[in-house]
C-alpha cells in the first residue's frame, strides 16, 4: 500500500522529470534531504513498536512478573500549522527591482498550497511552448521575472494555459519594472496575455519585509484566492 509520502515523492519524480536534465539532480538531492529524516523517523517508531510487542510477549511468558494494565494512550500533540492558501488567480508585479519581484512572488508561494516554485527560465525552451506540457505543472507556481521579456510564442502558449477552463493547472505569478500603461504601449506585448495575467495587479511600493511586518500579504493572497 503507498503511503502518502510515497505517494507525495512519486508525484515530486514526475515533475522534476520533466525540468531539463542539469536541474534534475540537485532537485533530486534536495528532494531526498527533505524525505529522509520523515523516513528516519518513520523507521525508528516501526523498531519501538516491534520492540514493545515483544516485551508484552515476555510479560505474558514469565509468570512472576504483574501485568499492570497499561496507561491509556496519550495521543500526540498535533503541531501548529499555518493556512495555506488555496491561490487560483494569475497575477502581474510591478517593482524596481528583480528582487523584490522575486521576494514577493515566493513569499505568496511559501503561503500557498503549491508544492513546487519554478523560474520561467528553469523550464525547458522548447516545453514553454507546447500548452499541454505546462498544464502538467499542476502543482507549481511559475515565476515570470520579466513579462515583456518573453517571446511572441512563449506569449501565446501561457494565454492558452490561462483561457483553458479547468481548475487543476499552473499558477503564474509575472513580473515587470515599468507602469502597466508602459506595458500596454509595448507593440511586443501580447494585450490578451496581459489582461488575462492581470487579474491581480500588485504594485509594490515599499520593500516586501515592510509589506510583512505590516501584516498586509494577506490582502494579498486574499486577491489571489
Amino acid at each position: 500500500m503507498q503511503t502518502g509520502q510515497d505517494g507525495l515523492s512519486h508525484r515530486l519524480e514526475a515533475l522534476i522529470e520533466k525540468l531539463p536534465e542539469e536541474k534534475r539532480t540537485p532537485l533530486r538531492e534536495l528532494l531526498l534531504s527533505l524525505l529522509e529524516p520523515a523516513q528516519k523517523m518513520r523507521d525508528h517508531r516501526d523498531s519501538l513498536e516491534r520492540l514493545e510487542e515483544k516485551y508484552l510477549v515476555a510479560l505474558k511468558e514469565d509468570q512472576n512478573v504483574v501485568n499492570f494494565r497499561p496507561l491509556p494512550h496519550k495521543p500526540e500533540a498535533i503541531p501548529k500549522t499555518q493556512r495555506r492558501w488555496s491561490l487560483k488567480q494569475p497575477c502581474l508585479i510591478e517593482a524596481a527591482t528583480y528582487g523584490e519581484l522575486f521576494r514577493m512572488a515566493f513569499e505568496l508561494h511559501l503561503k500557498s498550497a503549491r508544492s513546487i516554485f519554478l523560474s520561467w527560465h528553469d523550464i525547458d525552451p522548447g516545453s514553454r511552448q507546447k500548452p499541454h506540457v505546462l498544464m502538467e505543472l499542476v502543482s507549481c507556481t511559475i515565476f515570470i521575472p520579466d513579462i515583456a521579456r518573453i517571446s511572441e510564442f512563449e506569449q501565446a502558449s501561457i494565454l492558452r494555459v490561462l483561457r483553458t477552463p479547468v481548475d487543476d493547472k499552473p499558477l503564474f505569478m509575472a513580473g515587470t519594472h515599468v507602469p502597466y500603461s508602459d506595458l500596454q504601449a509595448n507593440s511586443a506585448m501580447n494585450k490578451e496575455l496581459l489582461s488575462a495575467i492581470s487579474q491581480a495587479y500588485l504594485k509594490l511600493t515599499k520593500p516586501v519585509a515592510q509589506y510583512k511586518r505590516e501584516g498586509l500579504i494577506r490582502y494579498f493572497l486574499e486577491s489571489l484566492s
